[in-house]
C-alpha cells in the first residue's frame, strides 16, 4: 500500500510524466521564461545554473532562439546540439566567468540544494554577477508538501525526526538511507527558502508566485 501511494505521488510530482502536476508547472514556467526573454531581446546568451539539456528538450522553439550554456557539477549525459555548450562546475565557484558574460541566467529548482544560507548567497551572487538578467525558480518553504521527499511539512520537522524518517522509509525521490551518516547528509542537502530569504538573495528582483489551489507552491525571482 505504501509503495503504491509513493509511486502515485512520484508520478504526480515527476515533470517527465505527461500531465503530471510538475510537468504542467514546468510548461507554464518555460512559457513565462520565453516571454521574459522576448522582452529583453533576440539571440540571447543564456546560462542555466545547475540545469541539464533534458530540461530544455521540449522547448525546441526557445532553444533555436538562444545560445545556451549549461553549468552543472555533474556531467551532462545527453548529446548536445551545436548551439548548446556544457561546463562542469560548481555554482558556488564561478570565478572563471566574467561579469555580465551572459544576457540571462536561468535556474530551476537548484538553489535549495545548497545546505545553508551562506552557500545559497554565493550561488545568488554569482547569478547576479555573470548575467544582466536572471530568472530563478525555487520551491516555497511554506508549501505543505516538501517537493523532494514528498512528505507533508517535512521541511519543518526537527533534524532528528527527518533522519529517523529517511533511515526507515523511502521518501519521494530518495531510497531508505543505510546509516546515520547518509541520513544526516541527505536531510542537510536541501534547504527550502522562504519568500523573505529569496528577496534577501535577490534584492533587485520581482517575485512571481506559482500557485496551487491558492497556495504559493514556488517562487520565481526575476530581473
Amino acid at each position: 500500500m505504501k509503495s503504491a501511494i509513493s509511486k502515485s505521488m512520484r508520478s504526480y510530482a515527476n515533470q517527465n510524466v505527461e500531465g503530471s502536476i510538475s510537468e504542467t508547472f514546468r510548461k507554464k514556467r518555460m512559457k513565462l521564461f520565453e516571454k521574459f526573454c522576448e522582452k529583453i531581446g533576440r539571440n540571447l546568451k543564456v546560462v542555466d545554473i545547475g540545469g541539464t539539456y533534458y530540461h530544455w528538450k521540449s522547448s525546441a522553439e526557445l532553444l533555436e532562439s538562444i545560445e545556451l550554456t549549461l553549468v552543472n557539477i555533474e556531467k551532462e549525459t545527453d548529446e548536445l546540439p551545436d548551439k548548446v555548450k556544457f561546463i562542469q562546475a560548481d555554482a558556488r565557484s564561478l570565478e572563471f566567468m566574467y561579469d555580465k558574460q551572459f544576457d540571462v541566467a536561468y535556474s530551476n529548482s537548484v538553489i535549495e540544494h545548497f545546505s545553508d544560507f551562506e552557500e545559497q548567497m554565493k550561488v545568488a551572487s554569482n547569478i547576479r554577477r555573470i548575467a544582466n538578467h536572471y530568472f530563478v525558480q525555487t520551491p516555497n518553504y511554506y508549501f505543505p508538501v516538501e517537493p523532494h521527499f514528498l512528505f507533508p511539512f517535512f521541511q519543518m520537522l526537527p533534524e532528528g525526526m527527518k533522519k529517523t524518517l529517511v533511515k526507515n522509509f523511502s521518501l519521494g525521490w530518495y531510497e531508505k538511507q543505510a546509516d546515520e551518516n547518509s541520513a544526516s547528509e541527505l536531510v542537510k542537502s536541501i534547504r527550502l527558502l522562504k519568500r523573505k530569504e529569496l528577496i534577501e538573495l535577490f534584492p533587485d528582483a520581482e517575485i512571481h508566485e506559482e500557485k496551487f489551489f491558492g497556495m504559493n507552491k514556488s517562487f520565481i525571482a526575476y530581473h
